[in-house]
């Protein structure tokens, strides 16, 4: 610091006669990547180590049975990089060489009034999470959405499964917009 530099410290604050500064703007590490898809100004955020990515979402009602869980078939099917979901059955089987942790979120819009809802994350047939649960003391239009990471396995098969209860015991559907019922899923951790 020279005798011109201007220094202002605050109220109370000490300074040492032999201190010294550095008077260079600060600058920020550059980031070095490895794969540029991870740049977060590109509009590219899965990268071939994300994969298998999946967006599905479900575009059209489906009947929820009263009281019981129900998998959610997703049957607009936006991305699935390595083919690995089924519309007709709601399965994602995880594929060859491709077992890793994976992030795993869903959403629901119901188009009736209930009193619980409840989302399951289920692998191979038996509840891994239970993602999001709902509950009110009256029926009422709710929504559910939630995510977790879960580990996989190569062939390990994934549901998202859903329980509805309502006052009157009745069926009731999902709502048909796709912005409030979607799938994603996609690995994260090799």
């Amino acid at each position: 610091m020279c005798s011109s530099d201007l220094a202002t410290f605050p109220s109370g604050a000490t300074f040492n006669a032999g201190a010294t500064f550095n008077t260079t703007s600060p600058t920020a590490p550059t980031p070095v990547f490895t794969d540029v898809t991870l740049k977060v100004a590109n509009t590219t955020f899965v990268s071939t180590s994300n994969r298998p990515y999946l967006f599905a979402s479900r575009t059209s009602n489906q009947s929820l049975a009263h009281a019981s869980f129900v998998t959610i078939l997703w049957n607009t099917v936006t991305t699935d990089t390595s083919a690995a979901y089924n519309s007709s059955t709601g399965e994602f089987t995880v594929p060859v060489n491709l077992g890793g942790v994976y992030y795993i979120n869903a959403s629901v819009g119901l188009a009736v009034s209930v009193q619980i809802v409840l989302l399951y994350v289920y692998v191979n047939g038996t509840l891994a999470r239970v993602v999001s649960d709902v509950r009110s003391t009256v029926d009422q239009l709710l929504n559910v959405s939630g995510g977790c990471l879960l580990p996989l396995s190569v062939g390990d098969i994934v549901t998202i499964r859903i329980y509805q209860s309502n006052t009157s015991f009745n069926s009731v559907n999902t709502s048909g917009a796709v912005t409030s019922s979607y799938f994603n899923l996609f690995r994260i951790r090799v």
